[in-house]
């Protein structure tokens, strides 16, 4: 009986935020914004895909699409140069089940090509040095598409940098042994 009370409970949780989560919806660009009825951008829609990806997927199928495209055409004309942009959306593309498909192809290869020196991700292509966020994003979207490569030479440069990436995360420990955005600082 508590199985069945704890389902309902959560099916109706999750019918709600999926509702929400619609509803939220930029209409005049399919992308979702930082709030409802704000301009979708690349970040926003991304998140709102990763959510979606763990609701009813044939509910969700429609907007993934439209969502996709909207991401792709803001790749392509904005050119952003953030590692967020680019991790999110690989990301978002990996957990709605997409593995073939240009916006993949250009995300992956921003990542790969985008790494700072240390082994981490700054905010941007051309931060020399990494932080503890991008970082992290990156090695997020690079794991959610390793195990879909068939090319090993690739399948193995990609799981070089998933661990020079966690290499440097486990290096940038603080002393009191949380982390912070740069290293050794509060």
């Amino acid at each position: 009986v508590m199985s069945i009370i704890s389902n309902y409970i959560r099916s109706k949780y999750i019918s709600s935020a999926y509702e929400r989560l619609i509803q939220a919806r930029d209409l005049s660009s399919d992308g979702w914004g930082v709030w409802e009825k704000s301009d979708a951008t690349i970040t926003n829609t991304a998140e709102a895909l990763i959510a979606l990806s763990y609701m009813d997927s044939i509910r969700a199928q429609g907007y993934v699409g439209k969502a996709i495209a909207f991401i792709s055409k803001m790749v392509e004309t904005r050119k952003p140069t953030t590692t967020r942009h680019y991790a999110l959306a690989l990301t978002s593309l990996a957990l709605c089940g997409i593995h073939q498909d240009p916006l993949v192809e250009k995300c992956y290869s921003w990542l790969l090509t985008t790494r700072a020196d240390d082994g981490g991700w700054g905010h941007s292509h051309n931060d020399k040095k990494s932080s503890l966020f991008p970082t992290y994003l990156g090695i997020r979207a690079l794991v959610a598409f390793v195990n879909k490569l068939s090319d090993i030479e690739l399948k193995n440069k990609t799981i070089g940098r998933i661990n020079q990436a966690e290499r440097w995360i486990i290096d940038t420990q603080n002393e009191d042994g949380g982390w912070s955005f740069e290293f050794n600082q509060v």
